[in-house]
């Protein structure tokens, strides 16, 4: 498919107010000196608009600032994220004076915001990256926000200071097993917030890439296990499929703690790791492990806009009145079209809540991160243009991002309605459930295998990859549409067939980080006595899922050796 990008959103120095409006992208050595300057200013709206624009260049264009070629940049937002540390200085229990404080009317509080929303896009850039992860001065910005992020109303500064964590996990040289990095992500692992513990997890797996890391994390971290495999049971893919790569991670390089997720509960684990290989996965990408299959990227690209597309140009995108079924960032552009609306300019929303909103609606079906749910956002509402003279038209109605802030827009009262109904995405079939299991099992009886259903074995689901394919019968239509909903469907799947069907499809996600780790935990010398009460389920599984086998048949070598 072809996709252009929308019209670059735009700053208005301070001087010139909006009669001299600059696009973000025209970045050259005079702006740069500008900018900087301006971030040195005691004018607050020359400061103010130095620092929008760098956020906006943060999202638009992050390699026109790279670290080492503005090495002043990075103490001066360090500097201006500061007095909010300062003003909470005392920890989260100082916090309580301010919680009724309006956080959009808190200077200190947006600085830091933006600076965070800064430091994030910058780390995306591996020479970035590598300097953030040796700065003495942004570890403890990161670690204070971190603990401030307990707060519900700062709870936005730890997430972004996750994502900058994963970005440069990979590089980051611990000192010791005390290090402030350890006992940080440590405590997070026990947090409430779904956000920061996969992120927290997550981060601590990629630390232990590092070699000299590992010796550290081992021993920082040996109390983590018990938390984490108590977390396999819970109803969500990608904190689950994030648990079972640090387990694998931190199995291979230390025999005791694989000894130690053998042996916990009895051998009670490997009961579950082995039911966990036949997992669907729909949302979660793997890390560590890889897969031999990539799906690629986005048919709809949602990196960094490039220059030069005329801003009436339009992206290829598929119907989206049913975006629920759509896949990202089709379903991200959707749900932005119909929840929000243009307004008039006295309308100002956080960019940071417009996303919470989504990520409260997506969260558990793989939700885009900030930095592409930004480009998905302008692609939706795409904001006013300068004129030929460089001046905004007074007739624009186009939203306008103002560093984290977009001006020219408001939620729909239909946000009340979202997430009630899941629809059906069949063709020519609309119809809304209250839940999953419901259209699951309508999809079986109607479409699938009923008296009701069409007779060609053909799947109709919208965007099916397989679009075309003819099933051989209706039992392997049935296996197919798993792909579709996962677990819930193989259950209702199973009640119309007396024999056990064979599924011939790759091993992705969930279930191939399960194999690894299940693969991983045989090799220790005591692990057929755990393994034993499973072996006639493992067999069952590598005659289910042929290409399994290759894995069970290799635990069990271990069990012979």
């Amino acid at each position: 498919m072809h996709h252009q990008s929308q019209p670059l959103d735009h700053v208005h120095p301070p001087d010139g107010a909006s009669k001299d409006c600059l696009i973000a992208r025209s970045f050259d050595h005079t702006t740069k000196e500008k900018v900087l300057y301006g971030l040195q200013s005691a004018n607050n709206p020359a400061m103010e608009w130095a620092l929008d624009y760098v956020v906006t260049i943060s999202f638009e264009s992050p390699e026109e600032l790279r670290l080492d070629n503005t090495p002043a940049l990075l103490e001066l937002l360090l500097e201006w994220a500061q007095p909010f540390l300062d003003e909470h200085g005392a920890g989260v229990d100082s916090m309580t004076s301010h919680a009724s404080k309006n956080r959009i009317q808190s200077p200190a509080f947006a600085h830091i915001l933006k600076v965070l929303h800064i430091l994030r896009n910058f780390s995306f850039l591996e020479i970035n990256a590598r300097m953030l992860a040796a700065h003495v001065r942004l570890k403890a910005l990161l670690i204070k926000s971190l603990l401030l992020s307990s707060s519900s109303d700062f709870f936005d500064l730890g997430r972004h200071c996750i994502d900058v964590l994963e970005n440069i996990a990979p590089v980051v040289e611990l000192k010791n097993p005390f290090d402030d990095y350890i006992a940080c992500l440590a405590n997070l692992v026990y947090t409430q917030d779904r956000y920061l513990l996969i992120g927290a997890i997550r981060v601590l797996t990629m630390l232990a890439t590092q070699e000299n890391n590992q010796l550290y994390l081992l021993s920082g971290l040996s109390q983590i296990p018990g938390r984490l495999t108590a977390l396999l049971v819970a109803n969500d893919e990608e904190l689950i499929g994030t648990v079972l790569e640090y387990l694998y991670q931190f199995s291979r390089i230390s025999p005791d703690f694989r000894f130690q997720v053998l042996s916990a509960h009895s051998g009670a684990n490997i009961g579950l790791l082995v039911s966990l290989m036949t997992a669907r996965s729909k949302y979660f990408c793997p890390r560590v492990v890889r897969e031999k299959t990539s799906s690629g990227g986005s048919p709809l690209s949602v990196g960094t806009p490039t220059a030069g597309h005329s801003h009436d140009t339009v992206p290829c995108v598929p119907n989206l009145s049913n975006y629920q079924q759509l896949d990202e960032p089709y379903r991200c552009l959707g749900w932005l079209k119909d929840k929000f609306e243009v307004a008039d300019s006295s309308c100002i929303l956080l960019l940071d809540d417009i996303y919470l909103l989504y990520e409260m609606r997506f969260g558990q079906e793989k939700a885009l991160k900030m930095k592409d749910f930004y480009v998905v956002l302008k692609i939706a509402f795409p904001g006013a243009l300068p004129s030929a003279q460089g001046n905004t038209a007074a007739s624009s109605t186009g939203p306008v991002l103002e560093g984290i802030a977009v001006r020219g827009i408001q939620v729909k009262m239909s946000i009340l309605q979202d997430g009630q109904e899941v629809i059906c995405g069949w063709t020519n079939c609309s119809r809304g459930f209250s839940d999953a299991s419901l259209l699951e099992q309508h999809i079986v009886r109607d479409h699938v295998e009923g008296p009701g259903a069409a007779e060609n074995t053909e799947c109709m689901w919208t965007d099916c990859f397989e679009s075309g394919r003819e099933f051989k019968d209706k039992g392997e239509m049935t296996m197919h549409m798993l792909t579709h909903f996962g677990e819930c469907l193989e259950t209702v799947a199973h009640g119309h067939h007396d024999h056990e069907p064979t599924d011939l499809s790759d091993v992705r996600g969930v279930a191939l980080v399960a194999a690894h780790l299940l693969r991983q935990l045989s090799k220790d010398s005591a692990s057929h006595q755990f393994f034993k009460p499973y072996e006639s389920e493992l067999a069952r599984v590598a005659r289910r899922r042929p290409k399994l086998a290759d894995f069970v048949q290799n635990m069990f070598s271990h069990f012979t050796a």
